[in-house]
């Protein structure tokens, strides 16, 4: 076993890793592993496509946020940015859409009014 400053990681052989009780997992099953998880980078904990794509959710709106905040960026790219996020949450949460108005689009409306107000 080898470890690094921050995580421990088993090293497996490759015949090993995928075989179940004698044989070899079969290919779908494979298949279903490659696409729906992924290693973080320290290859420590494994992430399916669902928690992989909301992370990638945050990461927008933490960009938004920081455009509306801390940015020069100009309203019409904000707005462009904040339809794109609107219609990646209506494609990940499409039964929560009411709820990210709530929460998501409240803050940005709060964020505009505090650092875009005094700006103009």
């Amino acid at each position: 076993m080898r470890s690094s400053s921050s995580c421990r990681v088993t090293i497996v052989n490759p015949p090993t890793l995928f075989r179940s009780q004698g044989n070899f997992a079969t290919s779908s099953s494979l298949a279903k592993l490659e696409s729906g998880i992924r290693l973080s980078a320290c290859g420590c904990h494994i992430m399916d496509a669902k928690e992989a794509a909301y992370r990638n959710f945050q990461h927008h709106v933490d960009r938004l946020c920081f455009l509306i905040v801390a940015s020069d960026c100009p309203e019409r790219e904000i707005d462009v940015e904040r339809l794109h996020l609107r219609v990646q949450a209506a494609s990940l949460f499409p039964d929560k859409i009411q709820l990210y108005e709530m929460i998501y689009e409240s803050r940005f409306r709060r964020l505009r009014e505090q650092f875009r107000a005094r700006a103009s």
